[in-house]
């Protein structure tokens, strides 16, 4: 009857995917998806990953753009702190958009696709969002998107989004 955005309930199906896999949900990922996906550049831990490789986060701050220093941001949840670039990411949607397939591998069934982008709840205070499952549909020059934003410590802000047929 109502809607509520809750990242809580990521930090519960993060929690879920731990004990059903008996694995940290970190380990589960770096296993079953960033691995398998090639995505080399992506990590909860900021340690893991080339400085080199990371983007300079700024503020916005009396009219102008300050960088912000790279700093470890311990919240290693479902709900944020995962970092990776560009082309990992695509990866990610890549393997969404052809069917849950990337090179081969098989990281979600087609039907688990088509189950996330049915439209579940539309959300009049929200008119350029129709939710699926995790992910939300816009429309953008008459095509309908689908993917989710993000942004968790300042000076980082993320958006993923693709037509599936596109």
């Amino acid at each position: 009857e109502e809607y509520y955005y809750s990242n809580t309930a990521y930090i519960l199906l993060g929690y879920l995917v731990e004990r059903l896999s008996n694995q940290s949900f970190e380990d589960y990922c770096m296993d079953n998806i960033f691995n398998p996906l090639s995505m080399h550049n992506t990590s909860f831990f900021v340690e893991d990953l080339n400085p080199n490789h990371l983007a300079v986060p700024y503020m916005w701050l009396h009219r102008i753009y300050l960088p912000v220093p790279y700093y470890e941001y311990h919240c290693r949840t479902p709900c944020g702190g995962l970092n990776t670039n560009l082309e990992d990411l695509s990866h990610f949607l890549i393997a969404h958009m052809n069917g849950g397939i990337y090179n081969g591998y098989t990281l979600l069934n087609s039907s688990t696709i088509d189950t996330m982008l049915q439209v579940y709840k539309y959300v009049p205070s929200e008119p350029l969002h129709d939710w699926g499952l995790i992910w939300f549909r816009t429309i953008l020059n008459n095509l309908p998107m689908w993917g989710h934003t993000g942004g968790w410590a300042a000076g980082t802000n993320s958006s993923l989004q693709g037509h599936p047929a596109e």
